[in-house]
């Protein structure tokens, strides 16, 4: 989702060009159909894991590379393998990054991936101020009927308690008082939102919820994607559903502890915001988030 800054940048450098996106398809799909990519290529099949091994004129890697006359590939090249394929391939623009900034580092990962941008067009790109995602009206529909099946009514706060790690998924008692605090201030309906690897942290919230709440389990960013952007607001933790709520300019609010680092990986939508484990700032930023809204 990050990449969204570069993907902008793209678009507005080479309008004409098709943007091809190498990812894992489910995670890239509200980038294509935000119309940031143009298609999006399998990057967990083969031949892609040739990347690291040497250049052959004739393996499967090669062929499919030749499609692009202009590649950026965010990978570690330690052995120097992938610049000898594409130098030997005679492609003329390319740039190979490592996805992610050094550990000590102060620059935010979409910073850091504008970066291959400079090292094409040799300019500075001036800074996106608009970072928002879109969604089609067919994918609208189909959020409304999961809305519709589950009976969630609007004004609603989506709650995600679950991360990519369990480290960085915030105490559950403290995300249960901030959500309390922020449903009975607002008179909001709470909705547990539960990714693919969130069940065991979800039925540990429901447990401790103390009241019946509604959840919603998700298979698709795209029905995910519309659920969202029906919320009144959203608190999580550092997770990629707290970026998908953040770009498509949802009031946000992510939990940050002591194992995540919110400069590089803090959200960057226009109406989020981050703070550590603490109740009275979350309550404070939640407040001042909804009390911006115009609707």
């Amino acid at each position: 989702m990050l990449t969204i800054k570069l993907l902008m940048i793209l678009k507005k450098y080479y309008p004409e060009s098709v943007i091809s996106m190498g990812a894992t398809p489910n995670h890239a799909i509200p980038l294509l159909e935000s119309d940031l990519v143009s298609q999006i290529v399998d990057a967990t099949r083969r031949p892609f894991h040739l990347f690291e091994t040497p250049y052959s004129p004739e393996d499967d890697l090669t062929k499919e590379l030749k499609k692009y006359d202009m590649m950026i590939v965010f990978k570690k090249d330690e052995n120097g393998m992938i610049r000898n394929r594409l130098e030997k391939m005679g492609t003329k623009n390319f740039v190979i990054q490592s996805p992610f900034p050094p550990k000590k580092s102060k620059l935010h990962v979409s910073k850091w991936l504008e970066r291959a941008v400079i090292k094409l067009n040799q300019n500075e790109p001036n800074e996106i101020q608009d970072i928002k995602l879109t969604i089609p009206d067919s994918t609208l529909v189909l959020s409304e009927l999961e809305i519709k099946k589950n009976q969630l009514k609007s004004p609603f706060l989506s709650i995600h308690p679950g991360s990519g790690s369990k480290k960085k998924c915030a105490p559950i008692n403290i995300i249960i008082k901030i959500a309390k605090q922020i449903v009975s201030l607002h008179d909001l309906q709470p909705v547990l939102i539960e990714g693919v690897t969130d069940e065991s942290i979800c039925n540990e919230f429901r447990r401790n919820w103390g009241s019946e709440i509604i959840k919603i389990k998700i298979n698709s960013l795209k029905i995910l994607a519309g659920i969202l952007i029906k919320s009144r607001g959203y608190l999580g933790c550092d997770s990629g559903i707290s970026h998908l709520s953040s770009l498509y300019g949802v009031p946000t609010l992510v939990l940050f502890g002591p194992y995540s680092n919110p400069i590089q990986w803090g959200p960057i939508g226009n109406k989020s915001y981050w703070t550590y484990w603490d109740e009275k700032k979350c309550k404070k930023t939640l407040n001042n988030l909804f009390g911006s809204q115009n609707n």
